[in-house]
């Protein structure tokens, strides 16, 4: 109940403030009377919506899963279930129906509260898979659901968000409440070019609830300083301006291929937005434009690193001088955090080399702040948790200021537009297609979203190359995964690069795809990735 305590609090502290600003592309515009929602009239809502949970039976045994968009009513929820000390699985309504069955099969959600807009999918995925899960419309009669199966939910569990890793299926990370009270405080403590002024802040995110940059960094930010959340339903680059503008925005949440593209839009007299907007936080700008965005725009991005395993506990930020702007920069391990840097026998390199980041907090408790682990898999808590220290799979580079610089990815993730995209996940769904006898997937560089997608595939033998072929492949993809995990690209090989021990060579693989996409040896289906298509 910490969370729902926390919004009690700050409700007799700014009553009148703003919790929440409504954007003109939030459909809940249409459902508030005013354009924001103040914290007063956010602890009435959220106190409603917890007689409302009760009348149906809802209990801590229970876990429950949330489809409600981008928008107030998915953060009035939370708080809601947290009164209850009720579990939530976030649900990505990108991701492909397959994906979302695995997340509420594998979550034990016991049930699901759903917009208006996704109950077409949710009777889709009744239908074709049978689930048998009870889902609710928000905003509609639910007193004939009365009997709810009990479930067993961690201890302490506020949320399961699930994230790609290095191997197969998506992973459920288990959050504590002590992790959203951790990063809340970060965000409030942190300083320096970050710092919030309590009861005057506007904080924009355009990024998914279900991602932990907007469920826990931006919304415990906002909580905890009794500042204003302005939640868009997505990034809209026509739009993105005069949505920062209208909001009054003190500061924005980006990804790295958000500064990109708004630098590809043409120039107008009014650009400069530094005297309203104090910051951006984010990651993963690239180096050549983020001097560039910031003369234009006129505010500082602020660079930093963290995972979904490390919250706020765990996160580095460039939040003050030197910023190394345009170096992959990710600022200065702060004095609560301990870290390594190893090499890949696990003995510390020196300053300068690069190796793999460790990191744990500093004190008694070495996982305070921390995810709770992977839920059902403590075999990979364990893995990731080996020697004491989590293993982060990122290699970086110590400057002389003790500054870290972001190298590459040790582990095998492909970065796209801030989505993490796990190779073998992808290779797992296109071996099982009948035209495909082996294959391997690779990361090549893009010019928007930072990386993409590439398939290198041998054919079954009763196969050819061919743009049929290619395009039969992809839409098996389609089926399977997200539009963001299918494969941009496919090129056709008689040999994938293999280890002494028949391993897929993860850097020849890589340098063979950079080879056939320069070459223009593939078939390109980039204009064919597009969300909610499939």
């Amino acid at each position: 109940m910490e969370i729902y305590n926390l919004l009690k609090k700050q409700a007799r502290v700014f009553a009148d403030s703003p919790l929440f600003y409504l954007s003109d592309q939030s459909s809940d515009a249409v459902i508030y009377d005013n354009s924001q929602i103040t914290y007063i009239e956010a602890l009435h809502q959220v106190n409603l919506l917890v007689a409302k949970l009760e009348s149906i039976n809802i209990n801590r045994t229970h876990r429950v899963a949330l489809a409600l968009g981008n928008n107030p009513n998915f953060f009035l929820t939370l708080l809601a279930l947290n009164c209850l000390d009720v579990g939530v699985v976030p649900l990505n309504m990108d991701q492909n129906i397959h994906e979302i069955n695995h997340i509420l099969t594998h979550s034990e959600a016991s049930i699901l509260l759903s917009a208006d807009q996704y109950m077409n999918t949710f009777s889709k995925l009744a239908s074709d898979f049978k689930n048998v899960l009870p889902v609710l419309r928000f905003q509609s009669n639910w007193e004939d659901e009365k009997s709810l199966k009990e479930g067993v939910r961690s201890t302490n569990e506020v949320a399961i968000v699930y994230t790609s890793g290095t191997t197969g299926a998506p992973k459920g990370c288990i959050l504590s409440e002590d992790y959203f009270m951790t990063t809340g405080s970060w965000y409030r403590q942190i300083g320096g070019f970050l710092s919030l002024e309590p009861g005057k802040e506007r904080i924009l995110t355009p990024l998914p609830t279900s991602h932990v940059n907007s469920l826990v960094f931006s919304f415990m930010g906002v909580l905890s300083t009794g500042s204003c959340l302005v939640q868009l339903d997505r990034f809209h680059p026509s739009s993105w301006w005069d949505d920062v503008r209208k909001s009054e925005a003190t500061a924005i949440h980006y990804l790295g291929v958000m500064p990109a593209i708004l630098l590809s839009m043409p120039s107008k007299n009014n650009d400069y937005i530094g005297n309203q907007v104090k910051f951006g936080f984010g990651a993963g700008v690239e180096p050549d434009d983020h001097e560039e965005f910031e003369k234009r725009y006129g505010f500082p991005l602020v660079e930093g690193w963290a995972m979904t395993e490390t919250g706020g506990a765990g996160c580095m930020m460039v939040s003050e001088d030197p910023r190394h702007v345009g170096t992959r920069c990710i600022g200065i391990p702060p004095s609560q955090l301990e870290y390594r840097i190893v090499s890949e026998i696990d003995e510390d390199v020196v300053s300068g080399e690069d190796g793999e980041l460790l990191v744990r907090r500093a004190g008694a408790n070495k996982r305070s702040g921390f995810f709770s682990g992977y839920f059902k898999d403590q075999s990979a808590t364990n893995a990731v948790w080996a020697g004491g220290w989590l293993r982060t799979g990122d290699l970086v580079r110590e400057g002389n200021d003790r500054s870290l610089f972001f190298v590459d990815r040790k582990k095998n993730i492909i970065r796209r537009s801030g989505e993490n995209i796990s190779v073998s996940e992808v290779e797992d769904v296109l071996s099982r297609s009948p035209l495909v006898q082996r294959c391997a997937v690779a990361p090549v560089k893009d010019s928007l979203r930072g990386e993409e997608v590439f398939a290198l595939v041998i054919l079954d033998h009763n196969a050819r190359p061919s743009l049929k072929v290619s395009q039969s492949i992809f839409e098996f993809s389609r089926k399977y995964l997200s539009y963001f995990k299918s494969p941009a690209y496919i090129a056709f090989v008689d040999t994938i690069p293999v280890t002494g021990n028949q391993k897929i060579s993860r850097s020849q693989t890589t340098k063979l795809s950079e080879e056939l996409f320069l070459s223009g040896k593939v078939y390109s289906f980039i204009s064919s990735k597009r969300r909610g298509e499939g």
